[in-house]
């Protein structure tokens, strides 16, 4: 079987109390051949110094091991496309500098995706959710470009060569803009059902331990400038596309910022007939699992935030029960 090099991709931003594990998780990878490009994205608490320290006596001897420390912070996306610019990989694994990535991540993607004659443009998988302590909560399901998570997935290099290298809104969801990138590129994807990495909870702004307003809110702000940055990729390659295609998307792009300016007012407006307008709004285009937080949203906030953190203690509850059934 062809063995294309694959670039691991671990991105840090003061996650000093994590990143040991992060990066054992990385000079643990199976695969050959193989470069981990590290980059840190102006820490501030002694992530860096931890990082070189940790690189000089643990990395693998048959691994290119690369280091970058941004001089100040570039945010999550133009972290991101800096650690791209610096790889070499026919693939790239995301990692992130909080959660694990079991050792055989690498080989299982690279294998799927040299199967498929390298025709997908994202490859995912399933994983296992942690609390900040590294203890279980449950395991959660592959995602894929309708309900990305990046911590779960690999790119194809011409998502990063095919468009500009600058970005225009660095502190957005960058794996919003991938999954578009991707879907004008074409090649579709690959869904793997493997558990492959540890995804942490608690950590970050939008990957609460516990459902939150506050992470949702920063979610949805995030989305907006994600949405942006991919209407500025498809200008770069509207020329390559069908005139009906672009306008698919840009349709497409005006739909998804329309839910998400709806979602800030059902979550941030302090007047209830502007959040049942947008409860009824979200109601038309069909919210499935989603439904108890919509309701919690139109009570008032204390109350919808107390019940929102309920559902939630019994959702982990319920997942590691099933794991843990599972597991026998």
């Amino acid at each position: 079987m062809e063995r294309p090099l694959v670039s691991f991709c671990l991105l840090c931003y003061n996650q000093r109390q994590w990143i040991g594990a992060a990066l054992d998780g990385a000079f643990a990878q199976t695969y050959r051949p193989l470069e981990i490009i590290i980059s840190d994205d102006g820490s501030t608490d002694g992530s860096a110094e931890f990082i070189q320290d940790h690189v000089a006596a643990h990395a693998p001897s048959d691994v290119t091991v690369v280091f970058n420390r941004n001089p100040h912070n570039l945010g999550i996306l133009g972290n991101w496309m800096k650690l791209a610019a610096l790889s070499h990989g026919e693939l790239l694994v995301k990692a992130d500098g909080d959660d694990v990535s079991l050792p055989e991540r690498t080989e299982r993607i690279a294998a799927a995706w040299v199967a498929d004659d390298k025709r997908a443009a994202v490859v995912s998988h399933a994983g296992y959710r942690i609390g900040p302590d590294g203890r279980l909560l449950g395991t959660f399901p592959a995602p894929c470009m309708r309900t990305p998570l990046g911590t779960a997935m690999a790119w194809r290099r011409d998502c990063f060569t095919a468009f500009p290298p600058e970005a225009l809104h660095p502190f957005c969801v960058e794996e919003v803009v991938f999954v578009r990138r991707a879907l004008m590129l074409g090649g579709g994807e690959l869904v793997l059902p493997d558990h492959l990495v540890q995804y942490r909870l608690g950590t970050g702004h939008t990957s609460p331990l516990r459902h939150h307003r506050e992470p949702a809110v920063h979610g949805w702000r995030m989305w907006l400038p994600s949405l942006d940055q991919a209407e500025h990729d498809l200008d770069a390659v509207a020329d390559r596309l069908p005139p009906e295609r672009v306008a698919e998307f840009r349709q497409t792009f005006a739909a998804e910022r329309a839910r998400a300016e709806n979602h800030l007012t059902l979550l941030e407006s302090p007047s209830f007939r502007a959040r049942w307008k947008a409860f009824r709004q979200e109601r038309r285009t069909g919210y499935g699992a989603a439904a108890p937080f919509m309701y919690a949203y139109l009570l008032p906030r204390r109350l919808g935030d107390w019940i929102l953190d309920g559902i939630t203690r019994l959702n982990q509850l319920r997942r590691r029960l099933r794991w843990a059934l599972f597991k026998r």
